[in-house]
């Protein structure tokens, strides 16, 4: 059983790699929209300036096998999944474009394999089944002296 979820997970890292690597990044501005863009400052609404810079939309990704393999397994144990499930939706088909909204919607069946067969319901290990059954007779004699 170990080895076909190391199987899967490899699997679905492997494929999460090709589909999104490089894929899940934004710029500090908003109105840029490419990696290449996204350099020198920029005003803020508030009128402030700043730098722009290229950063992930989430901790994890998929920028490498390793990563591939933290963001499969947090998607099996459900664990922020959903944020990952947005930002592969919302990723663009070339790498170093910033995010769009709902513009890979079909990407969410990726996800959706990945989350089934953590959900399924595991048969129960015969090793994990213990009876024990315990008799205990007690037999007192009591006699009585005067």
């Amino acid at each position: 059983m170990c080895t076909v979820g190391v199987l899967l997970v490899s699997i679905f890292s492997i494929l999460g790699v090709n589909l999104f690597s490089g894929r899940l990044h934004y710029c500090t501005n908003t109105a840029v929209r490419s990696r290449a863009e996204c350099v020198g400052d920029y005003v803020t609404a508030e009128g402030a300036t700043e730098v722009m810079a290229w950063r992930r939309i989430i901790a994890s990704g998929f920028d490498n096998y390793a990563q591939g393999v933290l963001s499969v397994f947090e998607i099996c144990t459900l664990e922020m999944w959903p944020d990952l499930l947005v930002a592969g939706v919302d990723s663009q088909a070339e790498p170093d474009l910033g995010p769009q909204r709902n513009v890979r919607a079909w990407l969410f069946v990726y996800f959706l394999l990945c989350v089934c067969p953590s959900c399924s319901p595991r048969p129960q290990q015969p090793w994990v089944r213990v009876r024990v059954r315990v008799r205990v007779r007690v037999r007192a004699k009591v006699r009585v002296v005067n």
